[in-house]
C-alpha cells in the first residue's frame, strides 16, 4: 500500500491486489462492508495519521474507491 497526501484534507491510497491477498481479502469481500475491509480501512487511516499527519477522527469522510485493472484500487479520502 502506498499513501500520498493530495491536499490539506485529502489523501490517496493505492491498494494492490497483493495487499488484499496478504490480508485474505478477495474482491467480493472488498466490495462490501465486511469486517476485513473495515479493518483494512482503519489500518490505512492509522498509517495516514502516522506518516502524513492526516487526522480524521471525529470528522465526516468522503471515500471514493476506483478500480485500477492492472494494479488494484485507488482510494481517495477527503
Amino acid at each position: 500500500m502506498r499513501i500520498e497526501r493530495v491536499g490539506e484534507n485529502k489523501i490517496r491510497v493505492f491498494v494492490s491486489y497483493d495487499d488484499l491477498e496478504e490480508r485474505d481479502i478477495d474482491l467480493d469481500t472488498f466490495s462490501y462492508n465486511s469486517p476485513e475491509t473495515q479493518e483494512l480501512f482503519w489500518d490505512l487511516m492509522e498509517e495516514a495519521e502516522i506518516e502524513l499527519g492526516f487526522e480524521a477522527q471525529e470528522s465526516q469522510l468522503c471515500i471514493e474507491a476506483v478500480s485500477d485493472a492492472e494494479h488494484g484500487f485507488v482510494i481517495t479520502i477527503t
